[in-house]
């Protein structure tokens, strides 16, 4: 086995401290990145409940308002 002197093992341990410094702090901002996406995706989500909810509003309305001419076609058809 060959001798390993002591600036090789430092060098070793100085890039391993350094990739678990980078894994870490990647780790960190990926999580805040994540957490920041989850909310807006959340926001946007009750945008769009709020635009389906007005959606369906709109259309029961619109079959309400429909109603009597429904009727009235369906009582027109019955005559004939």
């Amino acid at each position: 086995m060959a001798d390993v002197d002591i600036d090789t093992w430092v060098s070793t341990l100085a890039i391993i401290g350094a990739m678990f410094a980078l894994y870490f702090t990647l780790r960190r901002e990926l999580k805040s990145d994540l957490g920041e996406f989850r909310a807006e995706v959340g926001r946007e989500f009750a945008k769009l409940e709020g635009r389906v909810n007005t959606l369906d509003d709109r259309v029961y309305a619109l079959a309400v308002g429909m109603r009597p001419v429904i009727d009235e076609a369906e009582r027109r058809a019955a005559k004939h």
